[in-house]
């Protein structure tokens, strides 16, 4: 039995190897996004990262990173990354002008890509289920709704007053489900 779970345990690390990249470069890249005052040698790992996603001046890019550790930023805005870089972003100056619009659009790009497409996965199987030969000519309306039934009685949803499983119809509406509906 243990040999067993030996040999499950080492399939799975090396499945797990095979779809996570080899260097963990892009989570590194991450944690340098973390408020911190490390600016120098945060900004000269990130701006390889960076420059891939924006088309603005390193220099300007760089003044932004150096600026932005002398403001005076509320802790509870602070403790989150996220929250952080929508300060940045809607932080304007005393003339009216977004001091760091372009550093705080690239973050929240990078912030926003995806560790895992397991998700994107997961319903692109279910849009190949759904729309298969003999159903060509589905909407991308009636294709979306089938999806939401589908995760939702499944009980996937992340919000349980989306699930239709706790919906209850008042005797209005039970009144009208007659044969009568059909013809």
């Amino acid at each position: 039995m243990s040999k067993t779970c030996k040999l499950f345990l080492v399939e799975a690390v090396r499945e797990v190897i095979k779809r996570v990249p080899a260097s963990g470069d892009h989570l590194e890249v991450l944690n340098l996004l973390a408020p911190t005052d490390d600016t120098e040698i945060s900004f000269t790992k990130l701006l390889p990262e960076i420059k891939r996603l924006t088309k603005c001046s390193i220099g300007i890019l760089e003044n932004q990173w150096r600026a932005r550790k002398y403001l005076a930023i509320p802790q509870a805005v602070i403790s989150d990354t996220v929250k952080y870089w929508i300060y940045l972003l809607n932080y304007k100056d005393c003339a009216g002008n977004q001091q760091f619009e372009e550093l705080a659009a690239a973050a929240l790009c990078l912030l926003s890509l995806p560790i895992s497409n397991a998700e994107c996965e997961r319903v692109f199987s279910q849009v190949k289920l759904l729309k298969n030969d003999l159903r060509t000519r589905l909407s991308t309306d009636t294709l979306d709704s089938l999806l939401h039934i589908r995760f939702n009685v499944r009980g996937d949803t992340r919000n349980a007053e989306d699930c239709c499983g706790s919906f209850n119809p008042d005797n209005d509406m039970l009144k009208k489900f007659t044969s009568d509906m059909y013809h």
